[in-house]
């Protein structure tokens, strides 16, 4: 009966990201329409993830035309917060021609999804790949589903007991963890803690917000890095990376800060 019950919460989550989806999908592309389009997409990936197929193919070989979509919202929406926080560096406004470069590849990423987004067999194939989705779910094992979750969440545990020296690639990862784990709360309509691990809900919410405060200002210290190789400028990038990294330093240092707290309180719990 549980495990019925756990299904049928996974499924009516299934049927409201894709609906949510669709309707995103036939609104004008702007700057919110892609954030939430990407969020629907991450929702999928965190179910996918625990699916008994999806645990071990990737979700954009079974859904090509999505992740194709994905992607180039992702490239807009980097250079969107590359332009976000720079902006928030005093210095910055004193560079006129850099915030023009920035927005110019904005727009260029932006009509890529957009002539991508009107391709009709674009339009076909993601509702077929909606309708394939839902179909892996309606013949899905409730019971490695539900290994299945305990499994992906030992492993954001584990992920996190790792922090000491981690690179940005796989801090990025955990962010990434700990919001699929999030989702599948979501999902299956789990409050508070996990029972016997410690590991809180809002801790982990938290957790990840933080971390994708520090990763938008990594990415912008990538940028301008990458900008100077490749135009090889020196100013004013020399000033705007500086403050950046100090910036992407102190955002890393709270971020493993709030790790070792729920490291902590993952610890004190005993035992059951």
């Amino acid at each position: 009966m549980y495990l019925y019950l756990l299904m049928g919460m996974v499924k009516r989550y299934i049927f409201e990201v894709q609906e949510t989806l669709m309707l995103i999908l036939r609104q004008p592309v702007d700057k919110e329409m892609l954030h939430r389009f990407r969020v629907q997409v991450k929702k999928m990936k965190a179910i996918w993830a625990i699916h008994p197929i999806g645990n071990g193919i990737a979700f954009s070989r079974s859904f090509p035309n999505i992740s194709k979509l994905y992607s180039l919202a992702a490239f807009v929406r980097d250079k969107q917060m590359v332009l976000t926080c720079l902006e928030l560096l005093h210095a910055f406004s004193q560079y006129p021609e850099l915030k023009k470069n920035i927005q110019s590849r904005t727009k260029k990423h932006q009509k890529k999804f957009i002539e991508k987004l009107k391709l009709r067999h674009t339009k076909f194939g993601v509702s077929e790949e909606n309708r394939l989705f839902s179909a892996f779910f309606k013949v899905a094992s409730g019971t490695l589903i539900r290994q299945n979750r305990i499994a992906f969440r030992n492993l954001t545990i584990n992920m996190l007991s790792l922090e000491k020296g981690k690179n940005p690639d796989e801090l990025h990862k955990l962010r990434r963890q700990c919001k699929y784990l999030l989702f599948q709360c979501d999902a299956f309509h789990t409050v508070g803690s996990h029972k016997g691990t410690g590991l809180k809900k809002e801790s982990l919410d938290h957790l990840q917000n933080q971390l994708g405060t520090w990763h938008d200002w990594w990415n912008t210290l990538e940028w301008l890095n990458n900008l100077e190789t490749k135009e090889k400028k020196t100013l004013p990038l020399t000033s705007l990376r500086g403050k950046a990294a100090k910036k992407e330093e102190l955002l890393r240092r709270e971020v493993l800060k709030d790790i070792q707290t729920i490291l902590h309180d993952i610890n004190m719990q005993p035992a059951i």
